[in-house]
């Protein structure tokens, strides 16, 4: 799996009105920032025709799992102040997106459990 990317911000950055970015952030998805993104239209398949809207939602969603109240503001602060996505963070994101989305509903193969049967 992929480890979670961590972000510690010396300085204070302001941006908006009366606002700065915290000292840190930790990006790393779990199932309900995963459930937002689908709940906005994200789909993964669209970072390349639609850049633009979709890398914004999927950083901003990967930042709630430990910052929950994260604006779409602060998020794109946050973008500004790291200097944009580089190919790696994108490439991190996506891997961790898909990891978390599909360890969450993808058997590890035990059994189910005691009184529950399936048959195909």
């Amino acid at each position: 799996m992929i480890k979670p990317i961590v972000i510690e911000i010396e300085e204070k950055i302001a941006y908006g009105e009366n606002k700065h970015l915290r000292d840190k952030y930790t990006i790393e998805f779990n199932r309900k920032a995963i459930l937002e993104l689908e709940d906005r239209g994200f789909m993964l398949d669209e970072i390349y025709p639609k850049p633009v809207t979709m890398l914004p939602m999927l950083f901003e969603c990967s930042l709630k799992m430990h910052q929950a109240d994260v604006s779409p503001e602060e998020s794109d602060a946050l973008i500004v102040a790291i200097s944009g996505l580089t190919n790696k963070m994108i490439v991190n994101l996506k891997v961790m997106f898909i990891e978390v989305g599909y360890a969450t509903l993808l058997s590890a193969g035990e059994p189910p459990k005691k009184g529950i049967t399936i048959r195909m």
